[in-house]
C-alpha cells in the first residue's frame, strides 16, 4: 500500500527534471536576453505548445497528486488500491510526455502543427509576383540563360508562375549548386526563388510549408530527375539563416529586375 510520503517523493522525482529544463529554458533564453538586451531563441512555434503541454498535463497530474492522496486517507479496500495505482500510472505519463517535449522530434511535430493550424486561420495569398508575359520571359531568360540555375522550356516556367498543371510538360531541372559543383541540388536557393515567385507564402511571419512542399515536388526535380526533398529541418535552417547567399541574392536581383522590365515598358 502506498504512503502520502511515497507519493510525494515520486511525484518530486518524476517532475524535477522536467520542471529543470523548463526553468532553465526561460531563465537561459528569455530573461537573461532581456535583462542583457541581447537576441532570444525563444521560439514561438516550439516553445508555446511547450508551456500548453505543462498547463496540461502538469495540471492533469497535480489533480491526480491530490486525488491519491485523498484515496490513501480514505478507507482502504481493493478498489482504492488499485484506483492509487492507476493514478500513480498516470502521473508518471504525464510526468514522461513533460520529458518529449524537449526532444527534437516534438519539436518538428511541433513546428509542422502549428503552421497546419495557422494555415488554416491564416490567408495566404498564392499569387505570383510575375503578371505578364513578358515579365515571365524576362525571368526565366535571366534563371536559365544568365544565372543557369535551372533548365527547362519556357512553357514550363510560366506553368509554375500560373500554377496550372504541367500535364504532359517536364519538370523544371534545378541546377543551381551552390559553392561545391559536388552537392545536391541547392534547395535553400530553389525555396528563395519560390518565396520571391509568391510571397504570399509568407504572412504574419508564419511560412506555408506545405504549399512550399507542393509547389517543390510538383514542378522541380534535380539533375537525376529525382523529386527534391524537402525535410523539415531543411526549411528550418533556411528560414532561420540571418545571411543571404550569393546565389539567393542573385534570385531576388532577377525576380525584381523582371518585374522592373515590365514596369519600364508600360512607360
Amino acid at each position: 500500500m502506498l504512503s502520502i510520503q511515497i507519493v510525494n517523493w515520486i511525484f518530486a522525482l518524476a517532475f524535477a527534471v522536467p520542471l529543470a529544463l523548463l526553468l532553465r529554458r526561460l531563465i537561459a533564453q528569455v530573461f537573461m536576453p532581456f535583462m542583457l538586451n541581447l537576441p532570444s531563441s525563444w521560439d514561438n512555434q516550439i516553445d508555446k505548445p511547450r508551456i500548453f503541454f505543462y498547463l496540461l498535463f502538469g495540471g492533469v497530474a497535480y489533480v491526480l497528486h491530490r486525488g491519491i492522496k485523498d484515496l490513501i486517507d480514505s478507507n482502504p479496500s481493493k478498489l482504492t488500491i488499485t484506483a492509487e495505482y492507476i493514478a500513480l500510472i498516470l502521473v508518471l505519463f504525464c510526468a514522461a510526455f513533460l520529458h518529449f517535449v524537449w526532444t527534437k522530434r516534438f519539436a518538428n511535430k511541433a513546428i509542422h502543427i502549428t503552421e497546419e493550424i495557422a494555415i488554416k486561420f491564416q490567408d495566404y495569398n498564392s499569387d505570383c509576383v510575375l503578371k505578364t508575359d513578358e515579365s515571365i520571359h524576362h525571368a526565366y531568360l535571366i534563371l536559365t540563360a544568365e544565372l543557369n540555375y535551372m533548365e527547362c522550356k519556357l512553357v514550363t516556367f510560366s506553368r509554375l508562375v500560373k500554377r496550372k498543371p504541367l500535364k504532359r510538360s517536364k519538370p523544371i531541372v534545378w541546377k543551381e549548386k551552390g559553392e561545391s559543383s559536388n552537392t545536391p541540388a541547392n534547395r535553400q536557393t530553389l525555396f528563395e526563388l519560390i518565396i520571391e515567385l509568391f510571397p504570399g507564402l509568407i504572412s504574419s511571419n508564419r511560412l506555408n510549408r506545405q504549399e512550399l512542399k507542393n509547389i517543390v515536388e510538383t514542378y522541380f526535380r534535380d539533375e537525376q530527375g529525382n523529386i527534391i526533398s524537402t525535410d523539415d529541418s531543411i526549411i528550418s535552417h533556411w528560414k532561420k539563416s540571418a545571411r543571404s547567399t550569393n546565389e539567393q541574392l542573385q534570385i531576388r536581383k532577377a525576380i525584381q529586375s523582371a518585374i522592373k522590365n515590365k514596369q519600364n515598358t508600360t512607360h
